[in-house]
């Protein structure tokens, strides 16, 4: 359709459409008062929505309003699209990925003493719960409560009844604790448990006679709590009474580099209720301390304590906060063990000593285990656990023109005969006048070729 021929809620559904324009004709010439129009619209157009815009106000005031909150996105950087379906804006992106080798402290503690091979391959342990999972959308709200879940101001009781009298009561807690059932009157809920709560309600109910209900939760309250410390996003979230501490830890994006992992706070009242060791929950699956929030309640991570690195023939080598730890072995014990090709003779633990020097010490895991030898770590130490060497010491290898080819155990007394028994070890067109026994002759393991005649 030409444009002259634009009727005027055209034209107007047209500069709803324009506001996603990147700029404004402040006034198009048209004079001050005049409404600020999408620059991108042609004179007609400009001259058609003024028009319509100064004839009829309360379109004019809802495109003002809305040119105004597309003023305010632009100058905080929310661009179109970014609009949750429920009118609010997005969350701001996740924080990236945590990586200790871009820590200023964690990478210039190990990097510089570490080998690439371990650069690349080591963790900071505890710290991968909080990588970002956009994809991943965890709807509380849909839960069910727990019957020790504590009623408070906001919560919605949900009451169905059946009999006599049905129906479904909606009664939601006031700030001062309570609600009100209609033809029961007020009663004092808050700081009751669910399970509580039901079985106060349904002793309310059956007092009318021939009617039985159910007592559920509807919308649960939402409460404000702090995030404060070493975390990656620290503020104040509001979240919902099921969250848990770790859960609003995630909220915040996690914990710094410096942060604490093994003493994280949860404080309440202006006490320490609770202290979390994270390497509980993850090593053992202990979730005790990891409590559900409360109105003000705060989570503070302190600053990390001791850090050691153990590196090489162990089930899980990574960065390792400690806490209780102190000989060598309890931190192996941390990592998951030693692995089944560790040489257990030695182990290597590389020290920053009394901030003067760097220090090497050894020890015998054997020794450890007796007692005759400790070693405490220390923050900063470097352990190493090194391979048992890929030589067999109880073996041979036979190689060539035969049927089973590969290693053998080499046994007391053991000769090529017993070996090669009879004419089935050998492929055809075998030469039998001529074979190689290389051996190596100590101490400097140099080889020296047997000849043998197979017949």
């Amino acid at each position: 359709m030409p444009e002259r021929h634009l009727r005027l809620p055209a034209v107007l559904f047209l500069l709803f459409a324009f506001l996603g324009a990147p700029a404004f004709a402040a006034g198009n010439d048209m004079g001050g008062s005049a409404p600020a129009l999408p620059a991108d619209l042609s004179a007609e157009q400009a001259e058609m929505a003024r028009r319509y815009l100064e004839s009829h106000p309360e379109a004019r005031k809802a495109f003002e309003a809305a040119r105004q909150q597309k003023e305010q996105e632009a100058r905080e950087g929310v661009k179109p699209g970014d609009e949750t379906a429920e009118g609010g804006k997005k969350d701001l992106a996740p924080a990236p990925r945590y990586d200790w080798r871009q820590s200023p402290y964690v990478s210039r503690l190990f990097g510089s003493r570490l080998k690439e091979e371990e650069k690349r391959r080591l963790v900071h342990f505890g710290h991968d719960l909080f990588v970002p999972r956009a994809d991943v959308a965890v709807v509380l709200e849909n839960m069910p409560a727990v019957p020790g879940y504590v009623i408070g101001p906001g919560d919605e009781v949900v009451v169905r009844m059946w009999g006599r009298m049905e129906g479904t009561q909606r009664l939601t807690v006031d700030r001062d604790g309570k609600i009100f059932f209609p033809k029961l009157g007020s009663f004092h809920v808050a700081g009751k448990t669910f399970e509580e709560l039901k079985t106060f309600l349904q002793g309310k109910v059956s007092g009318i006679k021939e009617v039985r209900s159910d007592v559920s939760l509807g919308r649960m309250k939402g409460i404000r709590v702090s995030v404060i410390g070493e975390v990656r996003a620290p503020g104040w979230y509001d979240v919902s009474s099921l969250h848990t501490a770790l859960q609003a830890l995630s909220l915040a994006s996690g914990v710094k580099d410096i942060g604490s992992l093994r003493r994280i706070e949860l404080r309440r009242g202006g006490k320490v209720l609770e202290t979390i060791d994270l390497y509980d929950f993850l090593l053992k699956g202990d979730g005790r301390s990891d409590l559900r929030l409360l109105q003000g309640d705060t989570i503070f991570v302190p600053v990390v304590g001791k850090l050691v690195v153990i590196a090489g023939e162990v089930r899980r080598p990574a960065i390792y906060e400690l806490r209780d730890e102190k000989p060598l072995l309890d931190l192996v014990r941390v990592a998951g063990g030693f692995a089944p090709s560790a040489w257990k003779r030695r182990v290597l633990v590389e020290r920053l000593e009394g901030n003067a020097s760097r220090v090497v010490l050894d020890a015998s895991v054997e020794d450890l285990e007796n007692g005759k030898a400790t070693v405490e770590l220390s923050d900063g130490d470097i352990v190493r656990v090194f391979p048992i060497l890929p030589v067999d010491v109880n073996g041979v290898t036979l190689e060539g023109n035969v049927n089973r080819p590969g290693k053998y155990e080499l046994k007391s007394g053991m000769t090529v005969g017993s070996l090669l028994k009879d004419a089935t070890d050998f492929l055809p067109e075998t030469y039998f006048d001529h074979a190689l026994l290389p051996r190596p002759v100590p101490p400097d393991l140099h080889k020296e070729v047997i000849p043998v005649n197979l017949r």
